[in-house]
Parts: structure tokens; sequence; C-alpha cells
């Protein structure tokens, strides 16, 4: 169902259409949108700013952060290795090519071991420190309890 003319849209990053054509937004995260009548997305207006094609208002929508996940690799050697990430997969597949963590370019990584969804960065940043003094018997204890599944990460 598409939004009538001058009516408030609400955008996330998943709808194709949030960001400029170049792939930019402007500064602070905030992207401005307008509706036309013919569903073109007027991009970068100042908010509260006339369009000057049909003389609507714009809308400002800020996109939803993303959620940092804290995550553990299953490497060679017997090691483990802890990371954070807003995109495990993404992250994942980075340490399997070598363009990763240097530790995970001399210990190959085997598997994702483990996830856990943080919220934000700080958060994320504070498990990883916690995670990286524990034991590797209590590290495997905590992968127990939050084991990967590639569905829950997108």
């Amino acid at each position: 169902m598409h939004p009538a003319a001058g009516e408030s849209l609400a955008l996330t990053p998943e709808c194709g259409v949030a960001g400029s054509d170049r792939g930019d937004t402007p500064a602070g995260g905030m992207l401005k949108v307008h509706v036309h009548s013919d569903l073109v997305l007027c991009r970068g207006m100042l908010a509260a700013e006339a369009c000057g094609d049909c003389r609507l208002m714009a809308t400002t929508v800020t996109p939803p952060a993303p959620v940092w996940w804290v995550y553990m690799l299953e490497c060679a050697g017997d090691r483990i290795y802890t990371g954070i990430s807003p995109d495990v997969r993404a992250r994942y597949a980075l340490h399997l090519s070598a363009r990763g963590a240097a530790y995970t370019r001399i210990n190959k990584p085997l598997r994702i071991l483990a996830a856990m969804p943080c919220g934000t960065r700080s958060v994320a940043t504070k498990t990883e420190i916690s995670l990286k003094k524990l034991s590797r018997r209590d590290k495997l204890r905590w992968a127990a309890q939050w084991p990967w599944v590639a569905e829950r990460s997108a």
C-alpha cells in the first residue's frame, strides 16, 4: 500500500529508499524525505522546508541505530576469538578472507561459536572486554548460553 500525497512516510534502511541515490545521508544521520503525488521522494530537504514541485512539507526520518553483537569464533589450534560487529555474518566473511583481525589471519576461523545482541556499540565493547578476560572453560560456558543461530542476525 502506497502513502497518499502529503502523508508522512516512515522509512527504514530495509525499505530500499533511505539515503540518497549516491548512498549518502545528510550530516547527523537525519534523512529528509517527501512524498509527491507521483510517489517521488525529495531528498536532502531541510526540516519544514516546502517542496518547490508540490508545495507540501518535508518529513524528517531518523534511521534506527544498528544492533551491535559480541561474537566468538572457533579458530584453528583450538583457539577462541572474541569480537564485536553490527553484522556478524559480514564480519565473519571478512575474517575468512583474511581481511578481519590480525588474530584470525594467523588462527584461521572455523565457525561462529556464539553471538549475543548487545544493543549499542558501547555495551558490546564492554562485554567483549569482559569475555576476553575469562578462561577458556568460562568462554565455552558463555558460548553455550548464546549459541550462534544464523537466522537470528540480519
